[in-house]
């Protein structure tokens, strides 16, 4: 061992070094007379040095009688002499010569040093922390190359102290590469020598003390013959090691060699502590932006929650815990709530990276006793690493094992000195450190979202009370306000106009069945009045004393029409706040009259077979079964036989619906009625107009005899209501119908907006807002269409 600080380096020639050390191994190995000493190759590789320098340190122990004689063109081999005089002559060879080469060599060996010395210097100052790795691997490679060398080591110490890693290394081929780790306890006398400073310096690895054994025994599985250690020291710390090794040969560590590997080793030292330095600045200033970055989103977070709509803040708590994700990296976050009687904890908002990762639905106390008991008495679970899990959390281990969990934290929610439930965040790739600052930063979340829940859950506990107190009341208003509005939009002309044939058979056919509770199907083109049929069979039969409740199949969506048909519980689906009583419900002891019932969903054919059979049905979100006395008319103007054959509708209920069929004909077959129909419409819009017509000119009435009417009674009186409009006089004039075919081929932009407008509002029966209104099914806003109507002239029309 060598002091660091006690380095001193001998002033004798290099040659006379060498010789010195062929004479102590000579007589350290008790060598006899004759034996012979390495060749000078090998004496080159040994010592680092030249040829000339062997020949001078051989020629000295031949002055010495040391060696007798030298031999052999090119490789020189001594032969061991214990007595006698020297027998070689090397008068031939100039002494002056020899000590030329001799300061020659030490010359360039000390340039190519200094050379390496200050290329590495200059190329560590200023260079930037993140490549100081890569220049240490560059440099390990041109030592080794420099000082004839096998392999290269810098080691690092943890900072307990107690281990030390390989970091950098360079070996030439076929070397087996180095252990990455040292400890303290596999190798106490090396990691001791280190610390205290001190130069490890071993020439052969026998030459290592009693305390190494450890060491030499790990040495002699590296294949290591000789090697020299440097202890890297910043200020008074030393940081690591820089490890020279030989493999193929021993090698003797001159005084030279040892004071220039101790400047490489000190330029190391301060690249390293240079590098470390940075690193720890950056990590300072990583974890000041870290902070600022987390306190700006708990920020974001709570000024998000400030004064939200209380029906907003289970979408916002989803995204803010995809923010929180995505910021931080975690895997899964689940906010989990009891259930009243605290046995089981829901899963009401998460977030996940990965939907493998996605939690369970629910958890059951009983399947995870350790768990939840945690959380019922108000503990936050911290689990870096699964192997913190307690060894009697059976379930528990298994459950983060099938889930994939890493890691995780959960900190119980409570509001009022209550636990509700938790919010969990999980890493499931990784295991993770949970710092104070990082857990403290969790519960402030976790805060923001216990708040906006307390929030949330007073509003609906102040919602549902009130809701409590006026059900019986809204429950009315709502049905009184539906019959209403049915009778006042819809039904206010009940009189069916007509002396022909065809309408004389329909209203015959009308008044034998009204008496009766048999399903009736009416069919017929767009536009014939089949709704008007609809309610003479009702008002003549003995439900007259209840309104007749309409549903139009067509005009809701698929996903509404059940909740509107058969009512729907409190939060059967999201966005359903109270519960709503369906058209069937209100029919009760009435009629339901089911218009365009071809285009009523499958799965709602089944439920209306049911109530038509057993008169019995569920509402949406409830097992309670409900039953209504009801009479059931449908309409539609499709071939229902033909959709039942395409499998679009079901031929059970179809037969159940056709029990008694009545087909409404079409305007163009009872031309005799449509003189009554105009005249009948002028009389309804002259009061609304404020106008009087006296005659209407025989080429007019003409026209409208003539004319197809694909529309039926609704196109005759559009087209009515438009002579109305244009007429100046008593006399009411119409010389040109424009059918859809002629609009189709001359029509505008604005007349086809107008139109499609018009078509809409009749499709929603004039209803501007509201559910399945005009301006929801066209997706504009309520004002939008408004103003698109005044601007475009349509007006409802008057009656």
């Amino acid at each position: 061992m060598i002091k660091l600080q006690k380095i001193k380096m001998k002033k004798e020639p290099l040659y006379k070094q060498i010789a010195d050390r062929i004479r102590k191994y000579v007589v350290n190995n008790d060598l006899p007379s004759g034996s012979l000493l390495p060749s000078q190759n090998v004496l080159i590789k040994h010592f680092d040095v030249s040829q000339i320098t062997v020949r001078q340190a051989l020629q000295q122990l031949i002055n010495e009688g040391i060696v007798t004689s030298v031999q052999g063109k090119g490789t020189f081999v001594g032969e061991v002499k214990r007595s006698g005089k020297s027998g070689i002559d090397l008068s031939q060879v100039d002494k002056t010569d020899m000590d030329l080469t001799l300061t020659e060599e030490n010359i360039g060996q000390q340039l190519r040093f200094e050379k390496l010395i200050s290329n590495l210097s200059a190329e560590f100052i200023n260079l930037p922390s993140d490549q100081i790795d890569g220049k240490i691997n560059e440099a390990l490679k041109r030592i080794v190359e420099t000082f004839n060398v096998d392999r290269t080591l810098l080691h690092e110490f943890s900072e307990n102290r107690k281990l030390l890693y390989v970091t950098h290394f360079f070996i030439k081929p076929g070397i087996q590469p180095p252990s990455s780790t040292i400890t303290s306890e596999a190798q106490p006398w090396f990691a001791r020598t280190i610390l205290n400073g001190e130069i490890i310096k071993v020439d052969r690895i026998e030459d290592l003390p009693e305390a190494a054994k450890l060491e030499k025994t790990f040495l002699l599985k590296q294949g290591v013959k000789s090697g020299i250690v440097f202890p890297l020291i910043v200020g008074e710390k030393v940081v690591g090691a820089l490890t020279f090794t030989t493999v193929f040969y021993e090698r003797s560590w001159l005084d030279e060699t040892i004071q220039r590997l101790q400047l490489i080793s000190e330029v190391f030292s301060n690249a390293i502590d240079r590098k470390h330095r940075e690193q720890k600045l950056r990590d300072a200033f990583g974890k000041i932006e870290k902070q600022l970055q987390l306190e700006k989103l708990i920020s974001e977070l709570s000024t998000e929650f400030v004064n939200l709509n209380p029906d907003e803040i289970d979408q916002k708590i989803d995204d803010g815990l995809k923010l929180i994700s995505e910021s931080l990296g975690v895997d899964r976050i689940a906010l989990l709530q009891f259930s009243s009687d605290k046995r089981e904890l829901h899963l009401t908002h998460g977030h996940s990276s990965n939907a493998v990762h996605s939690p369970p639905r629910f958890l059951v106390s009983e399947q995870l006793p350790w768990f939840s008991g945690s959380l019922r008495r108000g503990k936050t679970l911290i689990i870096p690493t699964v192997k913190e899990i307690p060894e009697d959390a059976v379930q528990e281990r298994q459950y983060v094992k099938e889930q994939g969990i890493k890691s995780f934290l959960t900190i119980p929610m409570i509001v009022s000195g209550s636990i509700i439930g938790a919010i969990s965040y999980s890493y499931m790739n990784s295991e993770q450190a949970w710092t104070d600052d990082l857990i403290q930063w969790f519960r402030l979340v976790t805060e923001v979202f216990v708040n906006a829940l307390d929030r949330k859950q007073k509003a609906q506990k102040i919602q549902k009370a009130f809701v409590e107190i006026n059900e019986l009341k809204d429950k009315l208003e709502k049905e009184n306000l539906y019959l209403r509005r049915e009778i006042e939009l819809n039904y206010k002309h009940e009189e069916i106009v007509g002396r022909s044939k065809g309408i004389k058979h329909v209203l015959s056919q009308v008044e034998k069945v009204a008496e009766q509770n048999t399903c009736v199907l009416i069919t017929g083109e767009t536009g014939t009045g089949k709704e008007l049929i609809a309610h003479a069979i009702h008002n003549l039969s003995p439900r007259r004393g209840h309104v007749m409740i309409k549903v139009n199949c067509a005009a809701l969506p698929a996903s509404l029409i059940e909740s509107e048909m058969f009512g729907r519980e409190k939060g059967a689906y999201t966005g359903a706040l109270t519960r709503s009583i369906g058209r069937f419900e209100a029919a009760h002891g009435s009629t339901i009259f089911l218009d365009e019932i071809s285009d009523l969903p499958l799965e709602i054919q089944v439920k209306l077979l049911r109530v038509l059979q057993e008169g019995k049905f569920e509402r949406l979100g409830s097992t309670k079964t409900m039953e209504s006395d009801v009479r059931v008319i449908t309409a539609t103007n499709q071939n229902l036989f033909e959709a039942v054959k395409k499998g679009i509708f079901r031929n059970d209920l179809y037969y159940r619906l056709n029990v008694f069929p009545i087909v409404v004909p079409p305007l163009r077959e009872r031309r005799d009625d449509i003189p009554l129909l105009i005249w009948y419409f002028v009389k309804e819009f002259e009061n609304a107009m404020g106008k009087k017509i006296e005659s209407i000119p025989q080429h007019s009435l003409k026209l409208l005899l003539t004319y197809s009417w694909p529309g039926n009674i609704r196109e005759l009186k559009n087209v009515i209501e438009r002579a109305m409009i244009l007429c100046e006089g008593p006399v009411l004039k119409v010389n040109r119908i424009e059918s859809e075919e002629t609009i189709t081929q001359n029509i505008t932009l604005e007349d086809a907006t107008r139109n499609h407008i018009r078509k809409v509002l009749e499709s929603a029966e004039w209803r501007v807002s509201g559910k399945n209104g005009a301006a929801e099914l066209l997706g504009l806003k309520r004002t939008t269409l408004l103003t698109k109507m005044k601007k475009l002239n349509i007006k409802r029309p008057i009656g």
